[in-house]
């Protein structure tokens, strides 16, 4: 019984943004399976998020993990407040943060649209920065923040496509190495930088599998991968905050374009 008791007091919380389905659904899933509390966020309610955490409910016992599900548009500043709220009226504290929400649409410069490039930044830059210091200013030495923003392995050598996407990733990896150099005591912000690890736009299932392992590891990377990274730095709270590319070494080939619109795996133009 004691022990029990002591697990639902100690049971770490992690809010991961936009984790209805792929990377964020993987993380929620490996961290749940370890014991925390979960708080799963979707724009809005949808059965991928409502079946994600109703799976782990089932999955893990009373005290071996949970999942809670908040919706909300982080692009609205008057639905991230409520998001927050909503975490406040479930838990105490948030131990990790995970800012993977993405707002991925298809544009390249010269055809680009301001209302666009507007909601990448409101999704990618604005809600993490307001996540951030929210749950930050809370942060003690006693239960400190690990802060997560998933980025992009573009970031080291940026191709066209995507070009709203990429403005918005670039200012979240702005926001991070901030973090990083200001040395928060009770706060480490990292940056993962992943690769492909699932199809992009309009690739088809032959395109994604050529252009997945066209890095120097001659394999794809994998969620989980990123889920390990995540853990490590975790767990490991003597090392400082830093960036992490989790791509097989995609970054190191200088890609001139998106995978889904490269030459060598596509006559996509």
């Amino acid at each position: 019984m004691t022990s029990q008791v002591t697990s639902q007091v100690t049971r770490k919380v992690m809010f991961i943004t936009g984790a209805s389905r792929r990377l964020g659904a993987e993380i929620a899933r490996t961290f749940a399976a370890r014991g925390f509390h979960v708080i799963v966020h979707a724009r809005s309610e949808n059965p991928d998020a409502v079946a994600l955490t109703r799976a782990i409910g089932e999955s893990h016992g009373r005290n071996q993990g949970k999942a809670s599900l908040i919706t909300g548009d982080l692009a609205a500043e008057a639905e991230r407040a409520r998001v927050v709220a909503a975490i406040d009226a479930r838990v105490d504290h948030v131990d990790v943060l995970v800012n993977n929400a993405s707002a991925f649409e298809y544009d390249f410069p010269g055809r680009g649209e301001v209302a666009q490039l507007r909601r990448s930044l409101e999704v990618h830059a604005v809600a993490p920065f307001a996540l951030i210091e929210t749950f930050a200013r809370r942060a003690t030495a006693q239960r400190r923040l690990d802060v997560f923003n998933i980025l992009d392995q573009k970031l080291a050598h940026v191709n066209p496509d995507y070009y709203s996407y990429t403005v918005g990733k670039a200012a979240l990896h702005a926001i991070t190495q901030c973090w990083q150099a200001a040395d928060v005591k009770a706060v480490r912000v990292f940056g993962i930088l992943p690769g492909t690890l699932y199809p992009s736009g309009p690739q088809t299932g032959q395109e994604f599998e050529a252009a997945s392992r066209a890095n120097l590891l001659a394999h794809a990377p994998t969620a989980q991968d990123v889920c390990d990274a995540i853990r490590f730095f975790h767990e490991n709270p003597g090392l400082p905050a830093q960036d992490l590319a989790v791509d097989a070494g995609e970054r190191l080939t200088r890609r001139q374009r998106d995978p889904a619109y490269d030459a060598r795996f596509t006559s996509r133009g």
